[in-house]
C-alpha cells in the first residue's frame, strides 16, 4: 500500500501526510464514548464529511485538504482523500529564536496575557525565568527560584507547571506545580509578584493542595485556567509500571486525573472551592475535585475556546501515545486500556471508557508532549488545531476534528527533546526542549 501511495506523489511531505492519514485510519475510530453511569449525560454526534481549507495569506493559491472519515455502521472509518496541492507543512517552519540561555529542562512556557511582552519559562530544577518576547537576543531574568523546595531526585520530578491568574495585571497572583521531597508529594501553591513581572515574592507562598506521590514518576504537572476562570490541574497516576496501586481508576484519590478547582472564590474557610458543575460535586464517595480520570501521565493540555474542547496528551507505557478530548466525568481507561487496546486481561476492559481521539505507536515516537491550540493569524489553516509533539523524535503534529471527520497533519521536526509548548498573546506558538532551546512557529514568507 505504501508503495502505491509513493508512486502517486513525488513530494515527500505529501507522502508523509498520506502515511499519517493511513495510520490514522488504523488507529482512530468513530466517536465511541461511554460516560460513567448516572454521573454525566451522554453526547451524541452526527457523521458528516468535512473540508479543511488552507488558504491565501501565505500562498497565492487556495489549497484544499480533505480528510473525510465517514463512520460505517461497523464503526470503521471508510474514506480518506487529499489533494495534490500544498499542505500545512509547506507553509510553516520552526525557528530557533532562543538558545544559549544557559537553562535546561524547560517544562512550561507561559504568557500571562497582561499586555506586557514577557514570556515566563519554567524549568525542571525549580527556576522560573522571564524573557522579553520582542527581543530574540535578550537575556533571561530570574522571576522565582524554588530550588530549595523542589525535588529533582527522579527524572520526572521538579517544577512542572505555572499558571497566571486571568487578572494577573491587577491581582499579581500566579500558581505553580512542583514535586516536593520528604515526603514526596505534588504541591500546588499560589505566589504573588510584587516586582511588576520581574521579581516574584518567594515568601508569599500559600499551599493550596498537596497530593502524596508513591513513586518518582508520572506526576503530570500542567495547570491552566479554563475559559470559565477555574484552575485545571493534570496529575499522573503516581508512577510505577502499569499503575500497580490502581490509582487512575480509583475516584477516591486525585492521582491519574485532571482536576478542576475554584481558587478565586471565598477563601475564608478553605484554600479553594469546588465548582458546583464538577461531575462529582458533593459526592459522598468520590473526590469532587476530579474533572476526568483514568489517565496515566497527562502532559500538556489546552482549550479550544471556539468549540469548548479541552485537548490533552497522555503519555503511554509500552505501545501507544494518546491524544484525548477531555469531557467532564470521562474515564480514559488507564490502567485497563492503553490506546484502543486492553492492557492485559481482555475480560476486564469494558469499564465505560472515553476512547482516544488519536494514537501513535513506537515507530513514530516514545513520549507525547502536549500541546496548545493555535490561535494565531499567520497560518490560517492551523486555526483551532491542537499542536503536540514527541519527546524522542522531535516531530510536531496538528490535529482537528469535527462532526464525522478527523484531520491529523505532521508539521515538521525540531532538534532536541521536546518538553513543552506555549503560546503568547498574539497566538504565536513556542516549543521548548530539554536542551534549553526554544523554537517559534513561523509562516514561510
Amino acid at each position: 500500500m505504501k508503495t502505491a501511495l509513493m508512486k502517486c506523489f513525488r513530494d515527500p511531505i505529501l507522502i508523509g501526510l498520506l502515511l499519517v492519514i493511513v495510520s490514522m485510519i488504523g488507529c482512530s475510530r468513530a466517536n465511541q464514548t461511554i460516560y460513567p453511569p448516572d454521573m454525566v449525560g451522554s453526547i451524541e454526534s452526527t457523521a458528516e464529511s468535512a473540508v479543511i481549507e488552507v488558504n491565501g495569506d501565505i500562498s497565492s493559491q487556495t489549497e484544499i485538504v480533505t480528510s473525510a472519515l465517514t463512520p460505517a455502521p461497523s464503526g470503521e472509518s471508510i474514506e480518506t482523500t487529499i489533494t495534490e496541492e500544498e499542505v500545512l507543512a509547506d507553509l510553516i517552519e520552526f525557528d530557533r529564536v532562543y538558545q544559549n540561555f544557559g537553562i535546561k529542562k524547560i517544562t512550561d512556557i507561559v504568557d500571562p496575557a497582561d499586555g506586557e511582552s514577557r514570556l515566563y519559562i519554567a524549568t525542571q530544577d525549580g527556576i522560573i525565568y522571564t524573557v522579553d518576547s520582542n527581543q530574540t537576543d535578550s537575556q533571561t531574568d530570574i522571576f522565582l527560584d524554588l530550588r530549595e523546595m523542589v525535588s529533582t531526585q527522579y527524572n520526572e520530578e521538579g517544577l512542572l507547571g505555572i499558571a497566571f491568574d486571568p487578572g494577573f495585571g491587577t491581582t499579581r497572583e500566579f500558581y505553580v506545580y512542583y514535586i516536593a521531597p520528604s515526603p514526596r508529594r505534588s504541591v500546588i501553591a499560589r505566589y504573588v509578584d510584587h516586582g511588576y513581572g520581574l521579581d516574584a515574592d518567594e515568601s508569599s507562598s500559600e499551599i493550596l493542595l498537596e497530593i502524596p506521590q508513591p513513586f518518582g514518576n508520572h506526576n503530570g504537572g500542567k495547570l491552566m485556567f479554563g475559559p470559565e476562570g477555574f484552575l485545571y490541574i493534570a496529575v499522573g497516576d503516581g508512577g510505577g509500571a502499569n499503575d500497580p496501586n490502581g490509582h487512575a481508576q480509583n475516584l477516591e484519590t486525585l492521582l491519574g486525573s485532571i482536576l478542576r478547582i475554584d481558587v478565586q472564590g471565598d477563601r475564608d474557610d478553605a484554600m479553594y472551592d469546588i465548582p458546583h458543575t464538577n461531575p462529582f460535586y458533593n459526592s459522598a464517595n468520590y473526590r469532587s475535585e476530579i474533572w476526568a480520570y483514568g489517565l496515566r501521565n497527562p502532559w500538556g493540555f489546552d482549550f479550544d475556546i471556539a468549540s469548548g474542547t479541552l485537548w490533552a496528551a497522555d503519555v503511554g507505557q509500552e505501545l501507544w501515545e494518546e491524544v484525548n478530548k477531555v469531557v467532564p466525568g470521562g474515564n480514559y481507561g488507564w490502567n485497563k486500556l492503553e490506546g484502543f487496546g486492553c492492557l492485559s486481561d481482555t475480560t476486564a476492559c469494558d469499564i465505560g471508557t472515553v476512547l482516544p481521539t488519536w494514537t501513535y505507536g513506537r515507530e513514530q515516537g516514545c513520549s507525547i508532549i502536549g500541546g496548545v491550540v493555535y490561535t494565531g493569524t499567520s497560518v490560517p489553516g492551523l486555526k483551532g488545531m491542537y499542536l503536540f509533539g514527541d519527546h524522542c523524535m522531535g516531530t510536531i503534529w496538528a490535529i482537528k476534528d469535527g462532526v464525522g471527520f478527523l484531520f491529523v497533519a505532521e508539521l515538521g521536526q525540531v532538534s532536541g527533546n521536546i518538553t513543552a509548548f506555549g503560546s503568547d498573546e498574539l497566538g504565536q506558538v513556542y516549543v521548548g526542549t530539554r536542551e534549553g532551546d526554544i523554537y517559534r512557529l513561523s509562516a514561510i514568507q
